[in-house]
């Protein structure tokens, strides 16, 4: 089951995700946490070391796919930006899981 939802729009500067979707508490020992990203109206390219991403440098996901991010560190680094003059959106649905195998 999820623990939170958000949707981010993402612009011609970097956009981080929301910490206070996801830094709910207490975590139990073993738990992960994962972000179910879908975009949306537009490509994006995203970073997660910490480094804005721009329009031609990042990891490039097209409109319409989902990927995954997982782990507090890369949650709290993740960038993301769009690759041309649309917004896209971000839905983004957060879970904490024991299990990755069963999420992946």
């Amino acid at each position: 089951m999820s623990i939170a939802y958000e949707q981010v729009t993402v612009s011609s500067t970097a956009k981080e995700l929301t910490a206070s979707a996801w830094a709910t508490g207490p975590w139990s020992s073993g738990e992960t946490l994962v972000a179910r990203i879908q975009v949306q109206d537009a490509d994006i390219r995203y970073r997660c070391d910490g480094t804005n991403p721009t329009t031609t440098v990042g990891t490039l996901v097209t409109n319409g796919e989902s990927f995954y991010i997982v782990g507090v560190d890369d949650a709290t680094t993740f960038r993301a930006i769009r690759t041309a003059s649309t917004d896209a959106k971000l839905n983004v649905e957060y879970f904490r899981v024991t299990d990755l195998g069963g999420l992946l």
